[in-house]
């Protein structure tokens, strides 16, 4: 009898998985640019000044690039909780001032949240592809 691992077969990637993943890069690269866009030519604010919006707003965008351009299901699942900033920054501008502002802001949150369930649905179907799981095992308990 051997004492070797088994290892799981990995099954193929489906379609629906794929559609997901495109999906949550479109989402990331719009947001990424409307954000970019937005205060490098048409934001305003004499207090606050525009390279610190932008640093603040891009910074967190670009720790998980690396990780959504590979399709990796675990980066998909913690960016999906890192997009609540920018739909909490989206519902803040759609309540704002100018009509501009309402309508990015309304964008903004609309690629946030199609962004979080595109990559909730994707990381949870290649965990399922990969036999990846989340659940701890339960420890047998010992009778005395």
């Amino acid at each position: 009898m051997d004492d070797q691992p088994v290892k799981k077969e990995i099954l193929p990637r489906d379609s629906r998985a794929d559609l997901l993943r495109r999906i949550a890069l479109i989402s990331y690269v719009a947001l990424f640019i409307l954000i970019f866009s937005w205060y490098s030519a048409l934001v305003t604010d004499p207090v606050f000044p525009r390279s610190i919006s932008m640093i603040i707003l891009l910074g967190p965008l670009i720790f998980p690039i690396r990780g959504i351009l590979y399709g990796k299901a675990y980066t998909h699942a913690w960016a999906g909780l890192l997009m609540v900033i920018y739909i909490c920054h989206g519902v803040v501008l759609a309540v704002g001032d100018t009509t501009i502002e309402r309508s990015v802001g309304w964008v903004e949150t609309l690629l946030a949240l199609s962004f979080v369930l595109s990559s909730a649905f994707y990381a949870k179907r290649e965990g399922q592809r990969l036999g990846l799981s989340i659940r701890k095992k339960k420890k047998k308990k010992k009778k005395k």
